[in-house]
């Protein structure tokens, strides 16, 4: 699987590497100042983790989410980057 790039009106969010063996990377930026967060669904739609939204203001950053500390199982998942009233999602495959 490729990294997945998602953009709009310039303003993008990025999660790699994909296949990943634990630690996922993500990178974005907002637009404006706004609430950011993440939660994971595993393959069969169940929520095993997320994020409270936390105030961020506008720039560039990156996100380091440890699958492998979690205690994920391989397989795939689907993340969902939140950024106000944006949503980003990434369907990623963990290796072990």
């Amino acid at each position: 699987m490729a990294d997945v790039i998602i953009e709009e009106d310039a303003v993008k969010a990025v999660a790699y590497p994909n296949p990943t063996s634990g630690m996922l990377h993500l990178k974005y930026e907002i637009g404006q100042d706004d609430l950011v967060g993440y939660v994971i669904y595993s393959s069969t739609g169940q929520l095993v983790a997320s994020q409270t939204p936390e105030l961020k203001t506008v720039g560039e950053y990156e996100m380091d989410i440890n699958l492998t500390d979690m205690q994920f199982s391989p397989g795939l998942y689907h993340v969902r980057l939140l950024r106000g009233s944006q949503t980003d999602d990434f369907r990623i495959l963990l290796n072990k």
